[in-house]
């Protein structure tokens, strides 16, 4: 059985990876074979070489300054970069002149960070992607390519993100960015042998969606963004270095949840089973009363989001409960305890509960969806749980709004269910 890691391309977000190698590292995890692209193809060098502290320390002190031999004056904030244009310009003038930007610090990381000799000795198979230029033709790399210094070469072609990055050109060819071809080598670990593979994604939507939820294949990816692919912020690193970590541990099992991180609970609590039985409900009644395919169902769509072709009892909670913390704007850099969670949510939405709670005005249904939908999906939410504890005192159909807010009800639902109320549903 040989296990392999692919890596994937992405500038800075590479530091990622860098999370994904610490919990490799403390979950022990052992590899055969390692193939990247672009800044993935240098992080598997580091792997090859059973250097994966070194290649942590890397990211943990990564600056611009390191990779160009200048600032970039484009900011992400639209409103700085409008502030700069002067400067800008200037750098822009250069940039097409050069055809790319001055990576000379990047080639001396290179040189730096590749030691031929523990690499070739290494017995870890290794592979990259790099594209030849201006035929779009990909070649794939191994150790015998690389043989005879060429390696600092190689791994500088498949890291040429041309236009950012100027072409690479040795032996009489131009080279760029492995990443034109396949961002993420799955395939290529395949060719080198591998049964098993570990896939490090570094986009939020897989690439390959045809590798997601097959068997022998563990497909790690982001949670949330990480940001652009030149972000040499440093709290923006440490981030995903953090979200890597995460990932990589609950991919594992080692930390429950989906999206954000919690630490492991031994027992499923009986609000998760008795949320997930009103949600069989809720579902059927949206695609028998409301007529919507099953597509729409909210089971469906959370099995969706979640990047799983199925979701247990237990992540079908998480996969809500990642909702309502993304709608409540909580950190995904943290770790959690699902109790602390709970107790925040709950207390957000305590009015709610009230029947002094302001209640939508007495209108028309055309009326009503219309000022939900000027509400923030909070609001909305509120509105929901109090329809759903005070059906009688809402004034609103309930089950005219529902097939517009399905989503939104299965979360007031959720937040019900979680201070063990019991619900009347003929009102639905």
């Amino acid at each position: 059985m040989k296990r392999a890691i692919a890596l994937a391309g992405g500038g800075t977000k590479g530091a990622y990876q860098a999370g994904f190698v610490k919990a490799i590292q403390e979950l022990g995890i052992q590899y055969d074979i390692v193939t990247g692209t672009s800044i993935g193809s240098l992080n598997g060098a580091l792997l090859v070489q059973h250097e994966e502290d070194r290649l942590i320390d890397l990211w943990e002190h990564m600056e611009m300054n390191r990779v160009l031999a200048e600032d970039m004056p484009i900011k992400l904030n639209v409103d700085e970069f409008l502030k700069e244009s002067n400067r800008v310009a200037s750098f822009f003038k250069k940039y097409v002149k050069e055809q790319g930007a001055d990576i000379t610090p990047f080639k001396e990381m290179i040189h730096e960070y590749y030691n031929e000799e523990k690499f070739m000795k290494s017995s870890i198979q290794y592979g990259l992607v790099t594209v030849e230029f201006p035929t779009l033709k990909y070649r794939y790399i191994t150790k015998d390519d690389m043989k005879e210094g060429k390696g600092e070469k190689f791994l500088l072609a498949s890291a040429s993100c041309f236009p950012a990055f100027p072409r690479c050109i040795f032996d009489g060819c131009e080279f760029v960015d492995g990443g034109y071809y396949d961002n993420l080598p799955i395939e290529l670990a395949l060719r080198l042998g591998a049964d098993e593979i570990i896939a490090v994604d570094l986009d939020d939507k897989p690439i390959h969606r045809q590798f997601v939820n097959k068997p022998s294949i563990i497909y790690i990816h982001p949670s949330f963004s990480l940001g652009s692919f030149l972000d040499f912020d440093p709290k923006r690193i440490t981030q995903n270095i953090l979200l890597g970590y995460f990932d990589t541990m609950k991919a594992f099992r080692k930390l429950d949840g989906i999206r954000y991180a919690f630490y492991p609970e031994e027992n499923v609590p009986q609000m998760f089973q008795d949320f997930y039985l009103r949600l069989l409900i809720f579902d059927h009644k949206l695609t028998k009363l409301m007529l919507i395919s099953d597509e729409d169902a909210v089971s469906t769509k959370l099995c969706r989001e979640s990047q799983r072709a199925f979701l247990s009892i237990r992540e079908m909670n998480f996969a809500m409960i990642d909702s309502i913390m993304v709608m409540l704007q909580m950190s995904p850099y943290e770790l959690y305890h699902l109790n602390q969670v709970i107790d925040t949510i709950q207390k957000e939405f305590e009015p709610a509960f009230s029947k002094d709670f302001e209640v939508l005005p007495e209108l028309n249904v055309k009326e009503i969806i219309k000022t939900l939908e000027t509400m923030n999906k909070k609001e909305i939410v509120m509105k929901l749980i109090y329809c759903l504890l005070y059906p009688e005192a809402s004034k609103i159909p309930l089950r005219l709004i529902i097939n517009v807010f399905g989503y939104e009800t299965a979360m007031a639902l959720w937040i019900i269910t979680s201070k063990g109320i019991e619900l009347e549903w003929k009102e639905m």
